[in-house]
């Protein structure tokens, strides 16, 4: 969708031309964001998939009885993304599995600071924006040409300094190599 951006937006572009037909306005003033609603609907899914498979690998804890008790998911502890799973691996594993529960914990807090809080925020800030905050759209440069306005550049949404593209991209990859890795420390656990 972002290879297509300007077919997503031309309706944004002919929006803008016609308002600037009818009044102009000072473009040096203005920040012009186009929205693509089925865009923002496959970009909440990308979030909300990451995060269900978070709180999923979480409940292995306890069905794979790494811990003692029950790990409903990858849930908060005060301000600290995945904290409840961090506290449970370090205070509540079972005596016979605390090796593989250091080593999934070191495991989680490296890829909190890789990717998952970042991804697990964008989402937060996706489905629940604070006021003021514009939505992931498409940004629009646009100039003046002769008597009318041309949109220069399209620039697609953005999580950190990454557009939503390259984002995306490098999150599968490190949520591929979590998941592996996490089952990897399962499995290996268990043939102890």
């Amino acid at each position: 969708m972002c290879a297509q951006s300007a077919q997503s937006c031309e309706g944004h572009v002919a929006t803008l031309q016609q308002q600037w037909r009818d009044t102009r306005f000072d473009l040096e003033k203005v920040v012009v964001y186009g929205q693509v609603p089925d865009l923002h609907a496959r970009i909440e899914a990308f979030f909300a998939g990451t995060k269900a498979l978070l709180d999923l690998m979480a409940q292995l804890l306890s069905s794979e009885k790494i811990v003692v008790g029950v790990v409903d998911g990858f849930h908060r502890s005060q301000d600290v993304y995945g904290g409840r799973v961090l506290n449970v691996l370090e205070n509540n594993t079972l005596a016979t599995r605390k090796g593989t529960a250091r080593q999934i914990r070191e495991l989680v807090l490296a890829h909190k600071t890789m990717w998952i809080d970042q991804a697990i925020r964008a989402r937060d800030l996706l489905t629940h924006p604070q006021k003021g905050m514009h939505q992931l759209m498409f940004q629009l440069d646009l100039a003046v040409r002769g008597d009318t306005i041309v949109c220069e550049r399209i620039h697609p949404p953005i999580i950190g300094a990454e557009s939503i593209e390259t984002y995306t991209r490098a999150t599968l990859t490190r949520i591929q190599s979590f998941a592996a890795d996490f089952l990897r420390l399962l499995h290996e656990g268990s043939s102890v």
